[in-house]
């Protein structure tokens, strides 16, 4: 038996400190018992092979000349990927692969080059790497420097041109707005990155864009917008050929891939204020094609959730009913609720339970549209029942406020952002706004009281805007898109009134003039509002012209700031 040496190193006082030779010396003593054991192991120096790449290797055991996985780097790889980019890296990093010889069926195990002898159930085998390898959807952040994951935000996005415009003009700057996430679809990618080539290519484009928008006057970013266009064009060329492939065109990665390419939409100037609107239009398609059945994973569950209000609001500018409002897709939407999670976060109860009754707004819209323009011959009956339709949607939406509202004063340990709150609040007032314009445009008797309540609304909107306006980028970004709702209401308010608004011919008496319905849709739906805090509305739709100032503060809303409610706002309304 070998004799252990000992190295004395005396102290002369207890506050003596240590050179760096002798606490060297001490590290080595007490790790040699440690270090002898190890080295009986024989994995003394080698790489740590649970940080690098896996590779299963198939190799045939006749074939000892072939090209071998360690070399060619192919085989089946078992995915692993990280969601953060090492933004130190300086050189393109290379798969370098484990491999491991099984032996059971269909995988003989053999010795391949430089392998020792196996054991029944295999063994690793390796050449240690430089360093820890990149691969993925990893090595694609380190190389492009941006990390899609941090661009999660904009999958909320419910009207583009709205936010494209923002974006633009550095009103709610992107690198201010990259700061939270929403754990949508996007924290799906990084697992199914490299599987899909239309999702890999929509991927690198949105990040490639995402970069020259944060760093304009990055030399690395200088005379690339030819690049972009060619990533661009690479990325719609290969989503249209996996669109054309009969066999996979139902693959959810497609969906993803023209969300992503949505996006990438709003980082571009607002020049093709169309672009955003195709795309989510295309989607939309898609979702229908698809079908109620093959909604299962939690990445298709995913990808609907951050549909649901894109699809609302081109349902409304396209002047269509909302597929989502039959029955089967009723049920899917119900099926996307998240048990045991924050109430009020995406894919909470309350938070599908509002959008599931946004999806009814853009039938009743075309309804009430048709019954005022006289283009339909309606009954009383059937005017009475599209009254109550609207007052049993008006009816849902002010109950759901309440429990919005209850919940927020019982509940304080609910961590959803208030940011996604105060979005919550802004669709619960614009569909509000919108209920009572419905109700008014069909009821005479309640026409001025319904108005009263639409206006109440539509301050309390813009109060709530002016608020938060710089306090929250966030939440001033989902507002402004849906404030047009809002500012149509005020700005066509005396001419909603004006006259008795009944037509004289039977049986649409009891209905306001189909002119005036005409006003306030094309105000929504056409050029529109533009809001400013500061300096008011402008109207640029074609029944009114005229520049009003918002008189911040001019009513007591209700609007609490801190917990983002209701107040005593719909207390009543009904």
């Amino acid at each position: 038996m070998v004799a252990i040496q000992f190295e004395w190193i005396n102290s002369d006082h207890d506050c003596q400190r240590y050179g760096a030779d002798k606490r060297r010396a001490i590290r080595v003593q007490a790790m040699k018992s440690v270090a002898a054991s190890r080295k009986k192991t024989g994995t003394w120096g080698k790489q740590n092979t649970r940080q690098t790449e896996i590779v299963i290797c198939d190799n045939d055991s006749s074939n000892s000349n072939s090209e071998s996985p360690c070399n060619s780097g192919k085989g089946r790889e078992l995915h692993r990927s990280s969601i953060r980019a090492r933004d130190a890296l300086k050189t393109k990093a290379h798969a370098i692969p484990i491999v491991r010889y099984l032996k059971s069926d269909g995988i003989p195990a053999t010795a391949g080059p430089g392998a020792s002898a196996l054991t029944q159930l295999g063994q690793w085998n390796a050449r240690p790497p430089r360093g820890m390898p990149l691969f993925g959807f990893e090595h694609l952040s380190a190389d492009v420097g941006v990390n899609v994951l941090d661009l999660d935000e904009l999958t909320g996005v419910a009207t583009g041109q709205v936010a494209a415009s923002m974006l633009s003009e550095h009103r709610t700057s992107l690198d201010k707005l990259i700061v939270r996430r929403r754990q949508s679809y996007l924290f799906h990618i990084p697992a199914r990155y490299g599987h899909s080539a239309c999702l890999d290519d929509a991927i690198r484009c949105v990040a490639s864009k995402a970069k020259r928008v944060l760093l304009p006057n990055n030399p690395a970013s200088a005379g690339g917008e030819l690049d972009l266009f060619g990533l661009y064009g690479k990325a719609l060329r290969s989503l249209q050929a996996a669109v054309d492939d009969s066999n996979d065109w139902t693959d959810p990665s497609i969906l993803a891939a023209i969300e992503i390419l949505s996006i990438c939409e709003l980082l571009d100037s607002p020049s093709r204020p169309c672009a955003w609107e195709n795309h989510i239009s295309g989607a939309a398609r898609i979702i229908r094609a698809r079908g109620p059945s093959r909604w299962k994973t939690e990445f298709e569950k995913a990808l609907l959730t951050s549909m649901l209000s894109p699809i609302i609001c081109e349902a409304i500018r396209l002047f269509e009913p909302c597929f989502l409002d039959e029955e089967p897709w009723k049920e899917v939407i119900r099926s996307l609720v998240i048990d045991g999670g924050n109430h009020y976060s995406p894919r909470g109860q309350g938070y599908m339970q509002l959008w599931s009754l946004g999806i009814e707004l853009p039938g009743l819209l075309i309804d009430v549209y048709r019954a005022t323009a006289g283009s339909e011959s309606l009954t009383q009956k059937q005017i009475d029942n599209l009254e109550a339709r609207c007052r049993k949607h008006k009816e849902e939406i002010v109950e759901w406020s309440r429990n919005y509202d209850k919940h927020q004063s019982t509940t304080p340990s609910d961590e959803t952002p208030l940011d996604v709150r105060i979005e919550l609040y802004g669709a619960g007032l614009s569909m509000l706004i919108s209920a009572s314009r419905f109700i008014g445009a069909i009821s005479p008797k309640e026409r001025v009281a319904m108005e009263a309540e639409a206006v109440k609304y539509s301050t309390m909107y813009l109060d709530v805007l002016c608020e938060v306006n710089e306090k929250n980028k966030w939440a001033s970004f989902y507002l402004q898109q849906k404030v047009v709702v809002a500012t149509s209401v005020l700005a066509s308010t005396d001419a909603w009134l004006e006259g008795e608004g009944l037509n004289k011919e039977a049986p649409n008496q009891r209905l306001i003039e189909g002119w005036k319905f005409q006003a306030w849709c094309d105000s929504m739906l056409g050029e529109g509002m533009q809001f400013d805090p500061e300096e008011g509305y402008h109207d640029h739709s074609r029944a009114w012209k005229t520049l009003y100032k918002y008189p911040i503060q001019s009513v007591n809303s209700g609007w609490n700031a801190r917990t983002a409610t209701f107040g005593t706002a719909v207390t009543a309304g009904n």
